[in-house]
């Protein structure tokens, strides 16, 4: 439904559910070894969801690591956020490529459970 919304320069992917067939990198299951099952779930679903709007620009899959304050590292060129929702069982992320028409920048991802 975001992308209903988002320039054509924004890729968004959103999941209301967490799929069963994200795999995470080991990279970054090593950033929740020791979180609950839940707060995994979770984690993998916004990677996933991340993935995906990469793949829109091109990029092969890959590991999406945390850098300062936990903020997710994008390729270079991009600019993106991840927002999961415990509470909703929801992640959505949108990137952009750096400098392109109505990028957003670091701004929040705005999502909705049904």
């Amino acid at each position: 439904m975001i992308e209903q919304i988002l320039p054509a320069a924004v890729a968004s992917a959103e999941a209301f559910a967490d799929p069963l067939d994200v795999v995470l990198f080991p990279e970054e299951e090593a950033l929740v070894a020791k979180a609950v099952d839940k707060r995994r779930r979770e984690f993998a679903t916004a990677r996933g969801c991340a993935r995906s709007a990469l793949a829109a620009f091109g990029f092969p899959p890959a590991s999406i690591m945390t850098g300062e304050n936990g903020a997710p590292r994008w390729p270079a060129g991009v600019v993106g956020s991840i927002m999961p929702s415990p509470k909703a069982r929801l992640s959505g992320q949108r990137a952009t490529r750096s400098g392109a028409s109505g990028s957003p920048g670091r701004e929040g991802c705005s999502c909705r459970s049904r």
